[in-house]
């Protein structure tokens, strides 16, 4: 029924509900998975800069291939024992507008599946985590 699955992330370093249920749902139809994740630009347009996921702080554009390589790194260990099943899993880090980003990367990929998480918006933040879990506005 599917081959090809897209799922996004929005941490690297949590263990995301969409990326275990994207795998789950890979490995029942025997499907390719591509996990994509896309750091933000810093203040929200500037392209050529994005925050430091832990920090927060604006990282210098030279060094934007190496932090990439670092969140992709961090995303294959946090989900390298979900993924094992999976025939194929690929990982695809990029700097960008997410929604943006993600649209291209399933149009490029000719995906069959999109899934996505709740997005949380700020307010969301003060909630816990376990209250977190409902539906957000994607």
């Amino acid at each position: 029924m599917f081959r090809k699955i897209l799922v996004a992330t929005r941490n690297p370093a949590e263990s995301d509900a969409a990326v275990l249920s994207a795998a789950r749902i890979a490995e029942y139809h025997r499907a390719s998975l591509i996990l994509v994740h896309v750091i933000e630009p810093f203040n929200g347009v500037e392209t050529n800069a994005a925050r430091q996921l832990e920090t927060g702080e604006k990282i210098d554009p030279n060094a934007t291939d190496s932090y990439l390589k670092e969140v992709r790194k961090a995303l294959y260990k946090n989900y390298a024992a979900s993924m094992s099943p999976l025939e194929t899993f690929q990982v695809i880090t990029q700097f960008g507008i997410p929604w943006m980003e993600i649209l291209r990367v399933s149009i490029t990929e000719g995906t069959d599946l999109l899934l996505l998480g709740a997005h949380l918006q700020k307010a969301d933040e003060r909630v816990s985590r376990n209250e977190r879990t409902g539906v957000g506005s994607t």
